[in-house]
């Protein structure tokens, strides 16, 4: 991921979480709206060195022709290193599981294993209010849309500002 022309961070980030006949869902990631900060007058370098993070996104979703969303507008304490993590951790073990990554002013994420015919990953997406959404993965695409989640989180590394 990479800065703009004028080497300013990028407006948006997108992945593509399905795109069917009648339903597309983005996952969109505002890096201008987002920000790490460290404890101290410099710019943190590593996860240890950061104070707060404030992150923008949601779920863009065109369904049968209505577009709509779902997501955080300034999501509080959260990187996405720690979804990464249950993500893959879910993957290695292969099994029916489920882990919750909560939020104190946030969304909080239910990700889930779905042993199946095919397995997936199911993730539930709820606000403070009890708002959700919920959406499923194939385990390929899970995979990549992790490594999308840490690629987000190293451009914001690089991007960081101190206190």
């Amino acid at each position: 991921m990479k800065n703009d022309k004028n080497g300013r961070r990028k407006k948006s980030f997108g992945f593509v979480l399905e795109d069917s006949d009648t339903r597309r869902l983005i996952f969109r990631f505002y890096p201008e709206e987002s920000h790490i900060h460290g404890f101290h007058e410099f710019s943190p370098t590593k996860w240890e060195q950061v104070y707060k993070t404030y992150y923008c996104w949601k779920i863009c979703i065109d369904e049968n022709d209505v577009k709509t969303s779902f997501g955080s507008y300034c999501d509080e304490d959260c990187c996405f290193m720690n979804y990464v993590c249950v993500i893959n951790e879910l993957i290695r073990n292969a099994k029916d599981d489920r882990r919750e990554v909560r939020s104190l002013r946030g969304i909080n994420w239910n990700i889930s294993y779905r042993k199946r015919a095919k397995d997936y990953i199911e993730f539930g997406l709820w606000t403070q209010e009890n708002i959700g959404y919920r959406f499923r993965l194939d385990i390929e695409t899970a995979k990549r849309f992790a490594d999308f989640l840490e690629r987000v989180d190293a451009y914001m590394m690089k991007h960081s500002e101190p206190m």
